[in-house]
């Protein structure tokens, strides 16, 4: 079984004055998606993606030769899904994308 303490733990502060709180944010968030049935579904929702139990697998960190390493990823039967968290980054407004 998938972990949470177990994943954070990995991205301990190693180095002084490098904070880990990007991966400690994607984590959290791959973690929300992947036990709270209704936050998935709200989620995928919001971006009209249909019903949150198409989706089979939601994983962070995989390695992608041309696309380096997005935080997290979505993947179902017909389609894969990128998400990059930024934490120094402005919020999107959705609504004049």
């Amino acid at each position: 079984m998938d972990n949470l303490f177990d994943r954070l733990f990995t991205y301990r502060q190693l180095v002084e004055h490098r904070t880990p709180l990007e991966n400690f944010t994607t984590e959290i968030f791959a973690s929300c998606l992947r036990i709270d049935d209704v936050f998935r579904k709200r989620f995928f929702l919001t971006l009209n993606l249909g019903h949150s139990s198409s989706f089979l697998a939601i994983d962070t960190q995989i390695s992608y030769e041309k696309l380096g390493i997005p935080d997290i990823q979505i993947q179902n039967e017909q389609q894969i899904i990128l998400i990059e968290c930024k934490h120094h980054a402005s919020p999107l407004n959705l609504h004049n994308a």
